[in-house]
């Protein structure tokens, strides 16, 4: 593992807070500002060389007991390409309580005084004035970029009073901050313009319908550009506690059921759990589909035409195609396990008939295509939460992370979120 280079030195005038100013960041060096983001699990640009890396904006919080500021590095690629990604800065001063941060961007040095410029969320006193921030909402504008938080009906009422905060620890591409017993704040490091699915699903969900099986939205954070696009930063929801993932739970409680001899018959526990997640999924079909297009045109049903049928079928060929030329070029490299040769071997030879099963099987559909809806997109185990009281709740409506966001927001068949699902049940039962 290579070892994490020394943080630069950021020199400037008393307090150490004008450390936060946009002229004392964009002084940081671009090689300084990457390698601050390759030690970051949530940057996605690991393995590229980027042509350029820099502080784009940063908002200040003048907060009374806190000050601090919300950073946007951007990050662009030869190719054209630029990704941006949010950074909530804090300083801290050398010896003081909460001791050495982990994410250090910068040491600073100012006229009179030592201390570190750091990721802002390891700080209690920031975390608790995001709670704040959140109940009451509150605006930041500097230079006509403005950082805006709302909560969203009543749910965070009371969330500035908890004290006890904490980020959790496995940090993905996204940081997680939980608040008590009562509320989780997730905050987007990687930023898109436009409308975010989880955010905007879970709106939908929590103001416009009856389905209580998903975590209710009680607040937003959002960053407003000069341009006019608006990018969501955070979305506050309610915490489970006692809840785990259903993928580990049905790891769990099957494994007795898989590991039984042949000539045994145990009961299956997880026959209840997969007919109860169907009402769940079914219902929250419904509830996705429950909107007319003249009350909300984003979460209107749409007729299934031949043209969006056979669209979905030649995305399908295309991937079928990419997989099998991938085992192909194994296959000629010898580069799989001997044991599975044989079997690879037969999958290759078979490429026409999978190409041709998958047009039959659009073929075969006839007129009756039934409705494109609003729907998970990335729906499996992983994605619900077995909860304290043995139920389940959905999460995480982003769809695929990887596919552009306006393929993310389209409608789509109800049954894709069902096979989805039904590909995690094989996974989960698989040796």
């Amino acid at each position: 593992m290579t070892a994490t280079a020394a943080p630069p030195t950021l020199r400037v005038h008393d307090p150490l807070e004008a450390a936060l100013a946009i002229e004392a960041l964009t002084s940081l060096r671009q090689d300084e500002l990457l390698a601050f983001l390759q030690h970051r699990r949530w940057f996605g640009a690991k393995g590229r060389t980027p042509s350029s890396v820099r502080i784009a904006t940063a908002v200040p919080l003048r907060w009374e007991t806190l000050r601090a500021t919300i950073a946007v590095i951007e990050v662009a690629f030869g190719s054209g390409r630029i990704e941006r990604y949010q950074l909530p800065l804090a300083v801290r001063r050398e010896g003081a309580e909460g001791g050495e941060p982990r994410a250090v961007l910068a040491r600073v040095e100012s006229d009179r005084e030592r201390g570190v410029l750091f990721d802002a969320t390891e700080d209690a006193t920031f975390r608790r004035q995001l709670a704040a921030a959140l109940e009451h909402s509150a605006t930041f504008e500097d230079r006509g970029t403005r950082w805006v938080a709302e909560p969203v009906g009543e749910g965070a009422t009371g969330l500035g009073a908890i004290v006890d905060t904490k980020v959790v620890a496995s940090e993905q591409s996204n940081t997680s901050i939980i608040f008590g017993d009562r509320a989780i704040l997730k905050v987007f490091r990687r930023l898109e313009a436009g409308e975010n699915p989880d955010v905007e699903i879970s709106r939908f969900l929590t103001l416009h319908t009856d389905f209580r099986n998903a975590p209710p939205l009680l607040g937003t954070l959002r960053l407003e550009a000069t341009d006019g696009t608006s990018s969501v930063t955070g979305m506050l929801q309610q915490f489970l506690p006692g809840s785990s993932d259903a993928w580990r739970s049905t790891l769990g409680s099957s494994r007795p059921f898989f590991a039984a001899p042949a000539d045994q018959q145990p009961a299956n526990p997880f026959r209840a759990d997969a007919e109860r997640l169907g009402t769940i999924t079914r219902e929250l079909h419904e509830a996705l589909a429950s909107r007319p297009a003249h009350e909300d045109p984003a979460f209107a049903p749409v007729p299934i035409t031949p043209a969006d049928l056979e669209r979905w079928s030649a995305a399908v060929r295309h991937m079928a195609e990419d997989a099998l030329a991938l085992l192909h070029d194994r296959l000629v490299a010898r580069a799989l396990p001997p044991n599975r040769m044989p079997e690879a071997t037969i999958v290759a030879r078979r490429r026409e008939d999978y190409l041709a099963h998958i047009s039959a099987m659009g073929a075969g559909l006839g007129g009756a295509l039934g409705e494109r809806i609003r729907h998970h997109g990335d729906y499996h185990l992983g994605q619900v939460l077995r909860t304290a009281d043995g139920d389940f709740m959905v999460i995480d409506f982003e769809g695929e992370p990887a596919r552009p966001l306006a393929e993310r927001r389209a409608p789509h068949s109800p049954l894709r979120d069902v096979a989805g699902m039904l590909r995690s049940f094989a996974y989960a039962a698989a040796p």
